[in-house]
């Protein structure tokens, strides 16, 4: 594969797989999603060029060889439609010619099968370099994001209180952050937002301030409609939460 540069990350992306095989549609799918990206499956070239619009993909991977729309048709007719997400052919046999007949059809490259998790990562550094960012600095490791000294004097030193509180705070939060997976996955992202400033404001209350802080972020980012970037500040959150639990149980 490629050599992979270390200074920089590729970003969730929104990616629409067209591949007639089921067992394939769902490498892509499990192999795409352990990468972080969101995944859009289609059976045939027809579909993809009639929902490439609606998912407004940011990459694509094309099966060559497919019912109804073949690959060079169906990414022929996405650059058309004005599509300037970089389509990648997927094909079994690399044939001499193919290559050039991929790029006539508008394609930026080809994915041979078999393929592994590193070929995929590698092909979309090398065909969606739109995609990759400089790596965001490393945060030096907190030790403890939740300390009950810090929070007691919230609460007027009462212990018994603070720990009823944070004992209902859990299941409800983990509550929040399922809606929150479904408000994201539906798209709603008035929703996200308003679900991750409930978790902010309740992360805050109990001194929970790294938790706060994630929440926070996703909130912003969803009010601006920063999708991909709320898709990673999501796992972020849910991260700190797991890490709060770890903390906090042991109290309860």
């Amino acid at each position: 594969g490629l050599p992979h540069s270390d200074s920089k990350s590729v970003r969730p992306a929104r990616i629409l797989v067209a591949e007639d095989h089921d067992v394939n549609r769902q490498l892509f799918l499990l192999l795409l999603s352990s990468l972080g990206h969101e995944v859009f499956l289609v059976e045939n070239g027809r579909e993809a060029l009639d929902q490439v619009l609606t998912f407004q993909p940011q990459l694509v991977f094309m099966d060559l060889q497919m019912p109804e729309m073949n690959g060079y048709e169906s990414a022929a007719g996405m650059r058309q439609k004005g599509v300037t997400a970089p389509i990648i052919a997927v094909t079994a046999s690399a044939v001499k010619g193919e290559l050039e007949r991929c790029l006539a059809a508008g394609m930026n490259g080809i994915l041979t099968k078999p393929f592994t998790l590193d070929a995929l990562d590698a092909a979309i550094r090398s065909f969606a370099p739109h995609l990759l960012v400089a790596k965001l600095p490393e945060l030096p490791p907190q030790t403890q994001t939740f300390s009950l000294a810090a929070a007691l004097p919230v609460f007027l030193g009462n212990r018994e209180l603070l720990l009823s509180l944070l004992a209902r705070f859990l299941p409800r939060t983990r509550d929040t952050l399922d809606q929150l997976a479904v408000a994201r996955a539906a798209g709603n992202w008035s929703q996200v937002a308003a679900l991750a400033h409930a978790i902010k404001g309740s992360s805050y209350n109990l001194t929970a301030k790294p938790l706060g802080e994630a929440a926070s972020r996703l909130e912003t980012s969803a009010k601006q409609g920063q999708t991909t970037e709320s898709l990673a500040l999501e796992r972020q959150l849910r991260l700190a939460f797991d890490t709060f639990v770890a903390e906090v149980t042991p109290l309860l």
